[in-house]
């Protein structure tokens, strides 16, 4: 996962990220390898997304502009599994 050109995927449509390492578990849930969230900051808001090292491969599938849609692959490899969020502005 190159964070400079998911940067840039999430700017396409008009949208900040920033990732960080580790994710918060759930008290009375099942561990989690990753959160997606929408945050604000003095400059706004922006889509957050927390991984488990080594546990999670993320990729852009799609980026909509024009829309300002973009689909998030996130391969969980620890897991066998894929999971995708839809991240955008109503």
């Amino acid at each position: 996962m190159n964070t400079e050109i998911m940067r840039r995927h999430f700017e396409k449509m008009g949208a900040r990220l920033k990732i960080k390492r580790g994710v918060e578990q759930p008290r009375f849930a099942s561990p989690r390898s990753i959160a997606v969230d929408i945050r604000r900051d003095r400059d706004g808001e922006y889509f957050q997304i927390n991984v488990e090292p080594g546990a999670v491969e993320l990729h852009v599938e799609d980026v909509r502009p024009k829309d300002r849609h973009l689909l998030l692959l996130a391969r969980l490899t620890k897991e066998d599994r894929k999971d995708k969020f839809l991240c955008g502005h109503d």
